[in-house]
Parts: C-alpha cells; structure tokens; sequence
C-alpha cells in the first residue's frame, strides 16, 4: 500500500506541474509554434478528408486531436451550440482556445502516462527504489515539463516510445515473438506521432543479431525479425496511412524536415546538435546535477549491468547521433533522452546507497530540488497573462474604429487582432490546401461585421516594411516587438529611425528585462520563455511597444 502511495504521490505532482498554466497564451492563436498547424489540419478533416495534406509530421497525435475535436462536436450538437462543423470551424476562427485546451490535455495526460510507463519499466527491470527514483526526476524534470504542456506530438511520442522499449527490454529477457511483436507495433505507433521514434527499432535489431551467434535459434530468430518488420509497417502505415497515399507530397514535406534539421532554422547558427544539446538542452532542460547524474549512471549502468545495457542504451545512442548530426537543435529534440537520464540518475542514486547513505541523499537532493524549481517557477510563469493577449485587449479598449497597423515583429511575437489573416503566411502552407479555409474566413469577416467588431488591415515588417510605405499611406498603428529571441526578429534601424519621426508612443507592455544575459532561451524556437532562468521575466510573451502616427 505504501508503494502504491508513493507512486499516486509522483503522479499528482507529475499531473500539478503539467496542468498548472495549461492555458498560457491564449486565446492568441499563434503562442507556441506548430500547435496552430496541427489544430488546423485536424479541423480541416471535418469536412471527410483524411488526408493531412502536411507530412512535416506523421499523423497519429493530428487523428487523435481530430477524434477529440469529433467528441467536442458532438457534445456542442446535442446542447445547441453547434448546429453543422462549419461552425465548429468558425469558432476555431473566433477563439482557438477549446482546440488548444484539448491538444495540450492529450500532451499533459501521455506526460503524465509517460511516467508511469517509466516506473512501471523501471520496476521490473531494476528494482522499486530505482523505479521510484526514475519516475521522480522525471515528473520535475524542467523539460519534459514545460513540453507536456504544448498541443504538440513531442510527448505523446514519448509515451509510445517508452511503451516500446518496455517490450524491446522483456524480449531481451525473454526472446519470445510475442515481446518483439508488441515492441514492433507500438515503435510504430510511436514513429507515426513522429519519425524519429523509428530508431527504437535499433535495439530491437540489436538483440537480434547479437543472440544469432546461437545457430539453433537463427531460423526463428530471422522470422522474428521479419514478423517484427511487418508489425511495424502495419502500425505506421494503418495510422499514417497517407504518407503511402499521397506519397509526393509526403517525399516532399520528409525531405524538407530533413534538409531542414542539417542545414539549421532561420540562419540562426548555434552550432551542430552533438555539442549545443549536451551543453544547453539537456544542461538547461534538465538542469546540470541531474545531468551529470544521469551520465555518470549510464556509464556505471553500462560497466555492472551488461545483460540489459545494450538493450537500454542502444536507443539513446542512436538518438543522439541522429538529431546531433545538424544545426536544427530545438531543445525539444532532446526531450526522449530524458527518461533514459532519469534512469541513469536513478541507478547512480540506489548504488551510491548501498555504500552511503548521505552520499546518496545528497545526489538526490542536489538532481531534485534545482530541476523542481525550474519546473514551478516556469509553471508560475505560464499562468500569467501573455504579453500578446495584454496588446490585443488594449486594442479593443483603445481603438474602436477599422484603422491599419504594421507589426514589427516576428509572425510568432504578433498580438491576435481582429481581421488578422489566418494561416496565410508562409509558414503555414500546409492550411492552403484545407478546402473549407476560404469560406470559414469569409464566414469570420461576417461575423466581425455582425457584431460591430473593428477590423483592422495588418501588415508584417518581414514582408511589408515600414520604409516600404508611401510618406502619405503609413500605417496609423505599428506594434514593436523586443525580445531576448533576437534570432526571430531584430528592428531594423531604419524603421526605428522612421517610428522616431513620424510616429508617437502611446503604450508600452513589458514581459521581461533586456538584455539579461542569466536567462537562457531556446534561441531556434519562438517560445518566449526561458527555458531556466527567470530573472525580470514576469510574464509569458515579447515585450510590447505601440506607436500611432502623428497627426
């Protein structure tokens, strides 16, 4: 009973810290990258086609947004909200928050289920203190917290993944079809969520070809294999069944994700992942005492445990070499290496036990509380209103007529404003192949019209600049955008130059003290949090600044 305390105990922290500030952002449509194009392309489906039409990312986790957003139909039919999806589709327009809500529930549940998965590993492979251990420095670890809770497929790959190499390690014990077959089907569920899960498949192979040095047991070993091989492809292909249907378009989009992850994200050089995510991902991610606890368990792990370390760490090897070979180094590219960092601190933690128990108590103290803190001080963060929503409400208070504005800033940094051209840019190409976009926009202008809603005509600095614009057809609003994040956008000297001379302060909205170099921010993406380090940062979002033109 007291086991079984101790683990619901892990999960409701592990469920606090996920679901605290699950709304950070909203109703601003585009507060974190890629939950915008995965809620369209799940709503685009309402209207009978499957096809996603976007292979960026396999589709498992859009289905399984898709088949919410069904249920939330559904329930919005029955009590007279929605009367057709295109309604359903219009209220995304109006306020995305629902979807959002509902995506990031998935993320924050396979979070939370990721942990138990861990454990439940852990337990029969190790032992109850490791499990216990492993299942802790995962639930605080700053990453996997923060990412649970994004509307996106990073955790929920993890969660298939960690199912996965549960059945990858009992078919190393056992060397029974069953254990690969199961292994085989949820890689590639996990793969389906996204591609990269694949190389789970790598231990799996790795079992194989080492235990065909036993010449009676070649022949079932190859069939096992083979029997592998073809659960896989089922699993993959059974839910990501367009990547074969429209396999063009599919070739396409995988050999930009491909190109895209050794060439870098939007010239921003930090250099190649093998160093930037050892150094800042897993250093700042996790936090550096749980890091180096968990390396120096592997390698202990891999020295005294050698039945079940190339079974275990084959993965992480692999993983690691596959996402470190080019200069695309989201900090959530490292995120499957947590668990396996949280085992290997774990193991560290219960062998330095058996020798010392303060010694122990010390690693522990010294992985947990740092990693802890991180994880309530970015929560606490998250729950504050964002930066952007703060501008769009000023807006509404202070400008009560149709009028033009120009935001310079990046798309992501952006306020939502009434009129704002939904998935146009392009960085959202994936929703120009939605066939009902066209009528629910023309269907939200009605609306706006409607309800007397001021529509605003808004430029983009990147594609319209200021000093583009004709001396007497300026735009009467510009929104400036200063941020940590210098990589998604920099104000052109001009511009300023420009807003100095012809243009008046009117409201400024500060989310964070700049420069403030203790702060450490995932640069490549466009999340203006920190990822550790929080110091004069108040809320979530850029810092602000409205100009009007002078009269």
């Amino acid at each position: 009973m007291k086991k079984h305390s101790l683990l619901l105990c892990i999960l409701l922290l592990a469920a606090v810290l996920r679901f605290w500030g699950i709304g950070f952002g909203l109703p601003h449509e585009r507060c974190r990258p890629d939950e915008y194009t995965i809620a369209v392309t799940a709503l685009g489906m309402g209207g009978g086609d499957l096809n996603p039409h976007f292979f960026n990312y396999p589709t498992l986790f859009i289905y399984s947004c898709f088949a919410c957003y069904a249920l939330y139909f559904v329930a919005g039919y029955i009590f007279g909200v929605f009367h057709n999806s295109l309604d359903l589709g219009l209220s995304f327009l109006i306020d995305p928050s629902p979807f959002y809500l509902i995506s990031r529930t998935l993320s924050a549940l396979a979070g939370v289920a990721s942990i138990y998965a861990l454990y439940v590993l852990c337990r029969r492979f190790f032992n109850q203190r490791i499990a216990g251990l492993a299942a802790l420095l995962l639930a605080v670890a700053p990453l996997h917290v923060r990412d649970s809770h994004f509307g996106v497929t990073d955790v929920f790959m993890l969660l298939l993944t960690l199912i996965a190499l549960y059945h990858v390690l009992a078919f190393n014990e056992s060397g029974a079809a069953q254990d690969a077959g199961l292994a085989a089907l949820f890689a590639g569920l996990a793969a389906s969520s996204k591609y990269t899960a694949a190389l789970i498949l790598a231990p799996l192979a790795l079992i194989i070809l080492l235990q065909l040095r036993n010449a009676s047991r070649r022949v079932a070993l190859l069939r096992i294999g083979g029997l592998s091989l073809a659960v896989f492809a089922l699993a993959f292909f059974f839910t990501s069944p367009y990547v074969v249907l429209d396999f063009k378009n599919f070739i396409t989009d995988f050999s930009f994700e491909s190109a895209h992850l050794a060439d870098g994200h939007l010239g921003i050089n930090l250099g190649r992942g093998w160093i930037y995510h050892l150094r800042f991902s897993l250093f700042h991610g996790l936090g550096g005492p749980l890091l180096l606890a968990g390396l120096a368990g592997l390698a202990l792990l891999a020295v005294t445990a050698r039945r079940i370390a190339p079974a275990l760490l084959c993965f992480p090897l692999v993983y690691y070499l596959a996402i470190g070979r080019g200069y695309t180094v989201f900090c959530r590219y490292s995120l499957p290496l947590a668990p396996f960092l949280a085992i290997g601190a774990a193991y560290l933690i219960a062998e330095v036990r058996r020798r010392s128990l303060p010694a122990a108590a010390i690693i522990a103290v010294a992985a947990i509380v740092p990693a802890m803190t991180v994880s309530v001080q970015s929560d606490h963060l998250l729950a504050k209103k964002d930066s952007r929503v703060l501008a769009a409400e000023w807006f509404k208070e202070n400008v009560h007529r149709p009028t033009s504005v120009l935001h310079a800033s990046s798309v992501w940094g952006a306020p939502r404003l009434a009129m704002e051209q939904i998935g146009l840019t392009s960085a959202d190409q994936s929703v120009r192949n939605n066939p009902t976009l066209d009528r629910l926009t023309q269907m939200r202008l009605e609306y706006f019209s409607r309800h007397k809603i001021p529509l605003y005509r808004q430029f983009l600095e990147e594609t319209n600049p200021l000093t583009a614009f004709p001396a007497q057809r300026l735009p009467e609003w510009v929104i400036v955008e200063h941020s940590a994040l210098t990589g998604q956008f920099t104000l052109r000297p001009e511009t300023a130059a420009l807003l100095a001379e012809r243009y008046q302060w009117r409201h400024t909205i500060e989310a964070a003290s700049l420069p403030e170099r203790r702060n450490h921010y995932d640069q490549q993406d466009a999340f203006y949090l920190p990822l550790r380090g929080f110091h004069g940062v108040s809320r979530p979002g850029p810092n602000l600044s409205i100009y009007q033109i002078k009269s």
